[in-house]
C-alpha cells in the first residue's frame, strides 16, 4: 500500500480505522450525504455506501475527494476485494479474489470536471492495478461510459452476480 503523501492532496483515505469515521465528523456526514445521492442515482432502495457501513467492514476502502478546507465531499469511489465466480466468454468458471469497485459517484455539480478520474486514479495507484483487472458491482450506464472513454474499456462481461469485467 502506498502513502497518501504520493497523491493529490485533495483526495483521502476512509476505512474503518479512519478518525473522520470513528469521530462522526463533517466528512462522515458528507460521505453520508453522498451515498444517500448515490443510492438514488442508482434506483437502490438502500444506501450502500454509509460512514456507519464503512466502520463495520474492515475489507472495504472509501477515496474521497474533498474541497481546500475539507469542509465538502465531491465525490467518493468505494473499493475492495470480494471472492467471486466469474464465466469467462468461453465458458471457463473461475472463482477468484478480486479487487472490485463497489459504489463510486461524484456529486451532480461536479461531475465531467475530472473528480471521477482523479479518484479513479488513484485507486489504480493505491492497489497497483489496471482497469481492466478489476470487478464492478452492477455498473451504471454512465459508468461504463466513463470506464470507455478514459481507460478504452468497451465490452463489459455483465456477470450472473451483477458484477462486469472486461476480458
Amino acid at each position: 500500500m502506498k502513502n497518501l503523501s504520493d497523491y493529490d492532496e485533495n483526495v483521502i483515505v476512509l476505512n474503518y480505522k479512519s478518525p473522520v469515521i470513528l469521530d462522526r465528523d463533517k466528512l462522515s456526514d458528507e460521505l453520508d450525504r453522498l451515498g444517500d445521492l448515490s443510492a438514488e442515482a442508482q434506483l437502490l432502495k438502500v444506501q450502500i455506501t454509509h460512514s456507519v457501513k464503512l466502520k463495520e467492514n474492515p475489507s472495504h476502502t472509501v477515496l474521497a475527494f474533498i474541497n481546500g478546507d475539507r469542509s465538502k465531499m465531491l465525490g467518493f469511489i468505494k473499493y475492495g476485494e470480494k471472492d467471486l465466480y466469474f464465466y469467462r466468454k468461453t465458458g471457463e468458471v473461475v472463482n477468484k479474489k478480486t479487487l472490485c469497485v463497489l459504489d463510486f459517484f461524484v456529486d451532480i455539480p461536479y461531475q465531467r470536471k475530472g473528480v471521477g478520474k482523479i479518484l479513479f486514479d488513484n485507486v489504480l495507484k493505491l492497489t497497483s492495478t489496471s482497469p481492466d483487472e478489476i470487478a464492478y458491482d452492477r455498473p451504471s450506464d454512465k459508468l461504463l461510459a466513463f470506464l470507455k472513454k478514459n481507460y478504452e474499456m468497451k465490452e463489459a462481461n455483465i456477470q450472473p452476480n451483477k458484477f462486469a469485467v472486461f476480458d
